[in-house]
């Protein structure tokens, strides 16, 4: 079994080992399944911000906008 990156949150270490106990996953495959579990992690803390904040906000003018996380 393929050990999860050190770097994943709890959703993505998850979907790892998910992935990793249903499928075959071969090393070159490892780059792809990392790339998509920080995705999950990403997902996760984007969600959680938008619930707390909202998903419309005021700038400084206020005037209502979409509300992009700074974490991009």
């Amino acid at each position: 079994m393929m050990n999860a990156p050190k770097n994943l949150k709890r959703q993505g270490r998850r979907l790892w080992e998910d992935i990793v106990n249903g499928w075959e996953i071969q090393p070159q495959q490892a780059i792809l399944l990392q790339d998509l579990c920080e995705s999950q992690d990403r997902i996760t803390q984007l969600s959680a911000i938008l619930r707390s904040e909202g998903q419309i906000v005021q700038d400084r003018f206020g005037i209502s906008k979409p509300h992009l996380p700074d974490c991009f």
